[in-house]
């Protein structure tokens, strides 16, 4: 009877490591998407801001440089 405790309290002590190995996977998982979702909306920001510095300079006039005449043949 001895070794079927052991076994039973071997057995008890691996479901409760896999349960906290699978929790601890689980929160890595979204903690890692978190991650993921604010480098994404950091770089939809950074490109937006370009977007609008452009945008405000055709606005405000910029031309871009023309290419010089060229005299008919």
């Amino acid at each position: 009877m001895n070794k079927e405790k052991t076994g039973t309290e071997a057995a008890r002590k691996i479901r409760q490591l896999e349960r906290k190995h699978f929790d601890k996977a689980q929160f890595c998982q979204q903690h890692n998407m978190k991650l993921d979702e604010i480098k994404h909306r950091e770089i939809a920001e950074a490109l937006n801001e370009a977007a609008w510095a452009v945008e405000d300079a055709f606005k405000l006039g910029y031309v871009s440089p023309k290419e010089p005449e060229r005299s008919a043949p």
